[in-house]
């Protein structure tokens, strides 16, 4: 027989709430593990996948920029303590053309791939020697197109906005570097030809601390098609 009282009998209340709040308290688990793994993953080092590799700053409009132990960058200026951060165009050149014109050159990565690369060529370099503030691994940089914005460490935001072209200071660093960082014949590349390969500017939408070993996290513009960065 039926309990006359089944909605309110504590025995058909067992057997009906039991698996209930069992699963309601293995949904909640879940939750606030997924919560924990993904505030472990923002901020967390790793050395497979895209990274970083070094980072590097100059309080002087120097080519090369000193390697240090980490950066911090502010949102809508760059990275802290370096020359090329602000508001406006820092770069010496761009400053002379256009002095309030927005910086759209605030940070600069590089890829180290481009070292082992180039070293068949003659060519030695090391991070910060062609003047990059971060420098990466295993992220294809020339390929991403303009408006990605990179995630690195637990806040930091990049968006990418162009290309570097590589300027006549490569070969005053080491002879012949400008024409190894373009096309094949040293010619700057066409339409949907082989990018330029100096590296590649961003502006900092988030501020945040970054350091060697920081996963960085790639997040493509939701608006298609995407528009392939290019230098200014």
């Amino acid at each position: 027989k039926h309990c006359a009282r089944a909605a309110s009998c504590p025995c058909m209340m067992s057997s009906v709430s039991r698996p209930l709040l069992i699963g309601m308290i293995c949904g909640v688990a879940g939750v606030v593990s997924l919560y924990l793994a993904t505030k472990r993953r923002k901020g967390a080092k790793t050395d497979t996948g895209p990274r970083v590799i070094s980072v590097s700053k100059s309080s002087e409009h120097s080519f090369s920029k000193k390697c240090v132990p980490s950066i911090h960058l502010v949102q809508g200026l760059g990275v802290e303590g370096d020359a090329h951060s602000g508001k406006t165009n820092q770069h010496l050149f761009f400053k002379k053309l256009d002095p309030e014109g927005a910086n759209l050159r605030q940070v600069h990565l590089v890829r180290s791939e481009l070292f082992e690369e180039l070293k068949p060529e003659g060519f030695m370099l090391s991070p910060g020697d062609i003047g990059e503030n971060i420098t990466t691994r295993d992220i294809d940089l020339l390929s991403l197109p303009k408006g990605t914005k990179l995630h690195i460490g637990a806040s930091a935001v990049i968006e990418l906005t162009e290309v570097r072209y590589p300027c006549h200071k490569l070969d005053k660093f080491q002879t012949g570097l400008m024409s190894a960082c373009m096309n094949e014949g040293g010619v700057p590349p066409v339409e949907g030809g082989v990018p330029m390969k100096a590296g590649v500017m961003g502006v900092v939408r988030a501020s945040g601390h970054i350091e060697p070993g920081h996963e960085i996290r790639v997040e493509l513009p939701l608006t298609l098609p995407h528009t392939p960065l290019l230098p200014a």
